[in-house]
């Protein structure tokens, strides 16, 4: 894989969910940019995701120079995209995306 690629699901409502694959830009690229848009970027400190940080309900790891992206927008999470329910619903589909991969 070279470049970048993307898949969205969506269902009802606002509820969507969008799964990506980037090897254009590097953890510091990403997290540079994610702050040039005014996001606030947080590690997630999670154990079954080491290094992963997320932005605006987005949930990233990179993984031997490939980022792997999730990002689950809900009704309930558009005016508040950094809640801990959008980073929760993002980092739960980013380790369940990376197990179907066998990657985690």
């Amino acid at each position: 894989m070279a470049g970048w690629d993307v898949c969205e699901a969506t269902g009802e409502g606002a509820a969507s969910v969008q799964f990506s694959r980037s090897t254009v830009a590097t953890k510091e690229q990403m997290v540079a940019q994610a702050g040039e848009f005014g996001a606030t970027v947080v590690e997630l400190d999670d154990p079954a995701l080491p290094g992963a940080f997320t932005y605006s309900g987005v949930a990233v790891i990179d993984l031997d120079g490939v980022e792997y992206s999730t990002h689950a927008i809900t009704l309930d999470t558009l005016s508040d995209p950094n809640s801990p329910a959008a980073v929760e619903r993002s980092s739960s589909l980013l380790k369940a995306w990376l197990t179907n991969l066998g990657l985690a």
